[in-house]
């Protein structure tokens, strides 16, 4: 069959390519060919655009012609089904006589050969209905000027043949951007011909997806199933200024267009005809339900091409994997709140199977807001809405289709700029001031409001690549205080301002750096838990330690171990070799980097700042979070730090009596994982991990100098740390490892113990009898 099949688009339109074609093809010659859809996926759609012309005539006096019909049994169908005569043309003279055999009926069921860009076989205005099933797309299979000259013959001699009153003109095509961009400029625009005789009795242009019911007869139409076929109707009447549709189309003639039974703006119509394609061409029909089916799309792309940065919303549409609910065929929308775009129930597969039994609806489609784009509320989310998502609704559905979501507030997102960093006591606001945005050829940066009660309300701020605008680079909550207390006190707070959160005078917002929002640094710091014994000496006291951070960013896990975790504190140093996130992090985020000698920021790659680090051997925590930048990756972090070299730097850098690793990373395949996992096993003696729910993040907590310890329960395990090693003169200290749900995470690590066989973990529930401590030193 493949034989059978165009290697180029221009093989289309040429003859030899279709003599060939039929020659070679036997099952081609005894069953017939089907381009796209069948007589009975679009009988009904005929009928209708048939009834509404109102030629005052039946189907039974009706003559059809079918240009370019070459095997297929159209022809054939549409005279069984009633129209009284049915011409079929095609410049083929070997399948002209072999269908004039099978089914032609003269006079009824007539078959003639005749080039369709020179119909002068067949009289002006005899024709009430022709119908072109692909030889439009045949035809004109790009923009040259040997096509353009074509398909102007074609399109002026359907206009001849046709009758201009009571008359209509059948296209059934893929449609592609080319296609639709000529129909339009000679159809509505009558651009580039001079014939315009024909511009009054064109009263509608109409678009209807068509659904195709049956299977594919062969792997060229398996393969254009994935694109929607569209049923395209020119339709020619008199003007009758008594009829509403002709007038409504008339007085916008050149902008509007009939899609799917609406009146549309061409562009408007133009998108979302691209949109359609575009999806079904990377996903299949998604009219149809397919059991446990998950589709990730962007919606409001101009495009074919799926482009975030251009897209209003993102779209998981959810089909049910329960038999029974399939056949109820409903179907629901769920919009998320901005900013729990990545909570499991929301970002993950297992949390939209969740969300779809839970809604119990045949297929759920599940809205998130993009970055990047402004939204009023939950009913100007729905009415936007409205126009456009019915598409992605299966076909047929039962039910009036539900908006579904946490509650009315979708939560409020702006970005920000140098209006509103950090607050400096120089600084003089002035709220009417025009914002301005420093780094936005790279970076953006974005508050959002979340919170569905004024005691849990609070500021999301996040910084993100501007080219993938969908994943957050570091976040950190802002929320906020009365000015009361001690002076001191209150000057221990960063203070900073947000657009889409108004204090009163005795109030002020503050960045809480008590906290990490980031599942995955939470695992980092439930990692270093496990090995709090190893960093007391032998009278039970603390140990000062060195803590170096690989990969600053914007500062907020430097931040959290200084508020937090200062006792511990010998030296604390951070590098990245990105001085732009860093600069963003001190003004935006409350990165201080005057916090004393003992904490230093370094400018320069996480390799060279190894090689040349001038404290050997003195570290005791470090912590690895190299990304990969803007570009797209594989896995976190780049293949370039999983090496040898690489860590023999981080040996090099480790304190050999006591040390642990909190290394972060990102694969989305077993094997990358897998990949990595042995690399890791292969330099440290002790290794355990746990795999974040919200994302596909794994974190290594690793040494050579010790064991973890697992033998207390998970919440003691965390109790004992935060109470040991946290500055208790910190307002905030001792609740960070609750909020951040420390234990839970603890619940799900893993070690890979001497003989590499992974093990999960079962943590001691036995209450240890109490031990008398000595006091510690200051």
């Amino acid at each position: 069959m493949e034989k059978t099949l165009p290697k180029t688009l221009d093989d289309f339109h040429t003859k030899e390519y279709w003599n060939e074609f039929y020659k070679q093809s036997d099952i081609i010659k005894q069953k017939g060919f089907e381009w796209y859809a069948n007589y009975d996926d679009v009988k009904d759609q005929l009928d209708s655009n048939f009834k509404t012309i109102n030629t005052g005539i039946t189907k039974a006096e009706a003559h059809v012609l079918v240009p370019g019909c070459g095997d297929s049994k159209l022809s054939h169908q549409m005279r069984l089904d009633g129209y009284g005569k049915v011409t079929s043309i095609d410049f083929e003279e070997e399948i002209i006589e072999k269908m004039k055999i099978e089914v032609g009926v003269p006079g009824v069921e007539d078959y003639i050969t005749m080039d369709v860009k020179d119909m002068k076989g067949i009289e002006d205005a005899s024709i009430d209905v022709s119908l072109d099933k692909g030889t439009l797309d045949a035809l004109y299979t790009g923009i040259d000027e040997e096509n353009e000259a074509a398909i102007a013959k074609y399109f002026t001699e359907l206009m001849r043949v046709t009758k201009p009153n009571n008359g209509q003109i059948v296209f059934i095509s893929l449609l592609q951007s080319h296609i639709l961009e000529k129909l339009i400029s000679f159809f509505l625009k009558n651009e580039d011909h001079a014939n315009r005789y024909h511009w009054k009795s064109i009263t509608e242009l109409k678009f209807e997806e068509i659904f195709v019911q049956g299977n594919p007869t062969d792997s060229k139409a398996e393969e254009s199933v994935h694109r929607v076929a569209y049923l395209i109707t020119v339709k020619r009447s008199e003007f009758d200024p008594k009829n509403q549709k002709m007038r409504a189309f008339k007085e916008n003639f050149e902008t509007m267009i009939n899609l799917n039974g609406n009146l549309a703006p061409i562009d408007k119509a133009k998108s979302e005809i691209m949109v359609t394609q575009m999806v079904n061409l990377q996903h299949g029909h998604i009219k149809k339900l397919s059991k446990g089916r998950i589709l990730e799309i962007h919606l409001e792309s101009a495009t074919e091409t799926t482009d975030a940065e251009k897209s209003r919303f993102k779209l998981c549409i959810v089909d049910s994997e329960d038999e029974d609910i399939l056949q109820k065929n409903t179907c629901a929308i769920l919009i998320v709140p901005q900013g729990k775009e990545t909570y499991p129930v929301y970002s993950t597969e297992s949390g939209y199977k969740r969300l779809n039994a839970s809604v119990a609806h045949s297929r759920l489609i599940v809205v998130h807001l993009n970055s990047g784009q402004s939204f009023d509320s939950f009913e100007a989310v729905k009415k936007e809405l409205e126009g456009s998502i019915i598409r992605f609704a299966q076909q047929g559905y039962t039910n009036e289709i539900p908006y579904i979501s946490e509650g009315a507030d979708i939560g409020k997102r702006m970005m920000i700029g140098k209006k509103y960093h950090i607050i400096r006591e120089e600084d003089k606001f002035d709220d009417e001031e025009i914002d301005t945005y420093e780094h936005v050829d790279e970076y953006v940066i974005e508050d959002l409001r979340a919170g569905e009660d004024e005691e849990d309300r609070h500021i999301l701020r996040a910084v993100k690549f501007k080219t993938k605008l969908g994943e957050v680079q570091s976040d950190i909550i802002i929320k906020r205080k009365r000015n009361r207390g001690k002076k001191e006190h209150l000057s221990s707070f960063t203070k900073v301002r947000s657009p889409l959160w108004k204090t009163d005078e005795d109030e002020f917002l503050y960045i809480d750096h008590n906290h990490l929002n980031s599942e995955y640094l939470a695992a980092m710091m439930a990692g270093l838990c496990t090995y709090a014994p190893s960093f007391e000496d032998e009278n039970n006291t603390e140990k000062k330690s060195n803590f170096l951070v690989l990969g600053t960013g914007a500062g907020i896990l430097p931040m959290f171990i200084y508020k937090t975790m200062s006792p511990m504190i010998g030296r604390l140093n951070t590098v990245d070799i990105d001085e732009t996130i860093v600069k963003i992090g001190e003004d935006y985020f409350g990165f201080n980097t005057d916090l004393g000698s003992n904490f230093r920021s370094h400018i320069t790659s996480a390799e060279e700042y190894l090689a040349n680090e001038t404290l050997p051997g003195k570290t005791n925590v470090l912590f690895v979070d190299i990304g990969s930048g803007d570009t797209e990756f594989k896995y976190i972090p780049p293949k370039s730090i999983l090496t040898e070299d690489f860590f023999k730097g981080i040996h090099r850098a480790l304190n050999e009596d006591q040390h642990v690793v909190l290394f972060n990373t990102c694969a989305f395949s077993k094997a990358d994982k897998h990949e990595i996992h042995k690399f890791m096993t292969s330099q440290f003696k002790h290794v355990s991990y746990m795999n974040c729910s919200e994302s596909s993040n794994r974190v290594y907590a690793m040494s050579n100098s010790h064991a973890p310890d697992l033998t207390k329960t998970h919440e003691k395990t965390v109790k004992y740390f935060v109470k040991t090693f946290c500055d208790s003169k910190n307002a905030d200290g001792h609740d960070w490892a609750s909020k951040m749900d420390m234990s839970n995470l603890l619940s799900e690590m893993k070690v890979d113990q001497g003989n590499k066989v992974e093990v999960k973990i079962e943590h001691a529930e036995k209450t240890e009898p109490a031990k008398k401590k000595k006091p510690r030193k200051k």
